[in-house]
């Protein structure tokens, strides 16, 4: 039976209002997050404080989602279960074997969702399923001068990127319709780029570019925090991107397989998702949109929106980022290329 939920939103603003959210409950869906790549998972890496994804985790659950792990025991060598509503990549440390990305492609053109959340630091390239999607990412270091977070006030800084450019694509409609309040933050991402499918068979994919590198940006190739004039070039380099391919012999638009990809796997962690309100609209508009509910799809007021999905047991993660005090006036400077001191 259809059921109505109601969820009560706070606003800094205003002391209370009430989002009337309403969709049809379609049963528990499966979501699969893979294992046994080094990816993040609901512990903590290395020690190191809200650098799991567990608030994820979280809010799937209450997204009326079962998570459920996919490896190499779960047979991902094979084939994705056929009830998978959803795969998840959440930062693999190590590549995937061929016949690995071989399902996963498998079952994009049955259909199927991914997400699909990339670092450049191990330097993986998942072509064998980016390639046949349409896509390739060069998992170099992208930098900026001043379109950056203050976290450490070194030079370093540079690669934690922030923006506020997207495009008005459904898996980021809270972003793009909210861009002069709320930015993302990519605490180290690669560059993304639209190429001919590679092996592709059935279907040639489409493409649409979602998250946008501020002007300026360049490839940090040789690591030492510094624009290289002559050796590496500026410019608006792809951050994110989504991917679709029809069913071949489906009907309707929802007949498609669904790949969305982010270079920055960090935008899903706790300590992220809980300091940067722009990350939980991200997130969460990307599994709506995978998932097939655009229409419960809208802008978080504040943190508190986003504490509703979220656990609030891990408040003692010491990461602070100024992101959520940028003024939209300081982006809009770095946008249109002029100085901004205030832009860091």
């Amino acid at each position: 039976k259809k059921k109505e939920k109601k969820y009560i939103c706070r606003s800094r603003r205003r002391k209370t209002r009430t989002c009337l959210v309403s969709w049809a409950r379609r049963g528990v869906k499966e979501t699969e997050l893979t294992v046994g790549h080094e990816e993040r998972t609901g512990q903590d890496r290395e020690g190191k404080p809200g650098t799991s994804v567990r608030l994820l985790r979280e809010a799937l659950q209450k997204l009326n989602y079962n998570v459920r792990d996919l490896g190499m025991a779960e047979g991902l060598a094979n084939e994705v279960p056929a009830d998978a509503t959803l795969v998840i990549i959440a930062g693999p440390g190590k590549a995937f074997m061929e016949a690995e990305e071989k399902a996963l492609v498998k079952y994009l053109r049955k259909g199927g969702k991914v997400m699909l959340l990339l670092d450049p630091d191990p330097g993986l390239t998942m072509a064998g399923l980016l390639g046949p999607m349409g896509l390739k990412y060069t998992p170099v270091m992208l930098a900026h001068d001043r379109a950056h977070v203050r976290a450490t006030y070194t030079p370093a800084d540079r690669h934690f990127l922030i923006t506020n450019r997207f495009s008005s694509h459904a898996s980021v409609s809270s972003l793009s319709q909210n861009s002069s309040r709320l930015s993302l933050v990519l605490l180290g991402a690669g560059r993304l780029d639209e190429v001919p499918p590679v092996d592709a068979q059935g279907t040639k994919p489409s493409v649409q570019s979602t998250v946008h590198g501020m002007p300026d940006t360049w490839p940090d190739e040789d690591g030492d925090h510094a624009f290289t004039a002559g050796k590496e070039k500026r410019g608006a380099y792809e951050l994110g991107a989504v991917s679709t391919v029809k069913v071949e012999g489906g009907k309707g638009d929802k007949a498609q397989g669904q790949l969305l990809v982010l270079t920055d796997s960090d935008v899903a962690t706790d300590q992220v998702l809980r300091q940067v309100v722009g990350a939980g609209a991200y997130v969460m508009d990307a599994v709506k949109w995978l998932g097939g509910d655009e229409e419960i799809m809208g802008a978080p007021a504040s943190e508190e929106d986003i504490r509703l999905v979220h656990s609030r047991k891990e408040d003692q993660v010491r990461f602070y980022l100024t992101t959520l005090a940028i003024p939209a006036t300081a982006l809009g400077g770095v946008a249109a290329g002029g100085p901004s001191p205030n832009a860091t």
